[in-house]
């Protein structure tokens, strides 16, 4: 999974919306995006959309938003649908990995080693003007930049929220001119001032996939990048650069997470629609037969060790078809995906 750049894989029924399978099998488990305690969220979203699709190689993006199962930590899904034939029998669902995009936005936290100096960072910004990558200066000085955020107007509900997720992901505002620039498309260089009311150079562009467009933005400290007239080009040049860097890798990772692994597990799923079908059908059986067993007060320790049985065998029989999948997507494609 973390080599497709996502943390989890779904599939889910057409018709009842149940999770019939998911490698990390969290408490969303189980549940109908229908019906059931996620239906409002993102992830059920994303799932409708890929269900309603006419034809097969459709992709669906569900941009991040608080997700109850990750403690309300914001998390973006990509759904495709699975067919067999024409007729519709679910949805694969991969919930995007933020670590993934995280780490080419940061530099895995090596913001020097990528020219961005003491004070620069690479940002990807959602057309709510909210975060979708981490605040350096969040990662290193949370208490100034709390102070920060408050002087610039930022309400202390916003920075309490933020400290208690540990991250602006999802929750941190940044309306700036720049931003709203590379919202509409243009690309640019320029002086600006940023989310924390800290004037800084900023390099911005545009960033379009799965019919969603961010903002990157790319800032150094004015007063590092103005040290001398030597820095200041170097700063410029590295701007570019870097917010260059950050929409191609940005754009690879989501090439990658979508293109090979989905175009490959749903040609592997639909070939096999029959499996994957009764595998889901059973696992939902034994879902409702244990809710039903636990429901019953004279039931057994026997019978509740048999459906504990019969339910690890249902899971490792589908984990087993879903990891051939994942095996098939990992080898070269054949039409160079």
């Amino acid at each position: 999974m973390e080599n497709f750049g996502t943390r989890d894989l779904f599939l889910v029924n057409a018709e009842t919306g149940n999770i019939g399978y998911s490698v990390t099998k969290a408490v969303d488990f189980g549940t109908s995006l229908l019906t059931g305690p996620y239906a409002n969220t993102n992830i059920a979203g994303v799932y409708k959309q890929a269900v309603a699709a006419k034809q097969e190689g459709t992709t669906f993006f569900a941009d991040f938003k608080p997700y109850p199962p990750l403690y309300n930590k914001p998390a973006a899904f990509i759904a495709a649908p699975v067919f067999e034939k024409e007729k519709i029998l679910g949805a694969i669902i991969f919930q995007v990995s933020i670590e993934g995009i995280n780490n080419i936005m940061t530099n895995n936290h090596k913001w020097q080693s990528m020219g961005l100096g003491k004070t620069g960072e690479n940002l990807l910004i959602g057309p709510d003007m909210k975060f979708r990558s981490s605040s350096r200066h969040f990662a290193q000085a949370p208490e100034l930049l709390a102070k920060q955020l408050l002087a610039a107007g930022v309400d202390q509900a916003t920075i309490d929220q933020v400290n208690r997720q540990q991250s602006a992901i999802g929750i941190l505002p940044y309306d700036s001119p720049v931003v709203h620039a590379a919202l509409q498309g243009e690309e640019g260089v320029g002086v600006t001032t940023d989310y924390r009311g800290v004037q800084v150079i900023a390099g911005y562009a545009p960033l379009d996939t799965l019919g969603t467009r961010w903002a990157v933005v790319t800032t150094i400290g004015e007063a590092e990048a103005f040290e001398s007239f030597y820095d200041l080009r170097n700063a410029m040049m590295v701007l570019g650069v870097t917010g260059g860097l950050g929409v191609l890798g940005i754009g690879i990772l989501f090439a990658r997470t979508v293109s090979r692994p989905l175009n490959q597990i749903i040609s592997i799923l639909s070939s096999s629609s029959a499996q994957i079908t009764t595998s889901v059908t059973e696992q939902e059986a034994v879902i409702r037969q244990q809710a039903s067993a636990v429901q019953q007060t004279n039931t057994t320790v026997e019978e509740l060790n048999y459906s504990s049985k019969l339910s690890a065998q249902q899971a490792e029989s589908a984990a087993s078809g879903a990891q051939k999948a994942l095996d098939l997507s990992e080898a070269p494609s054949l039409n160079g995906l």
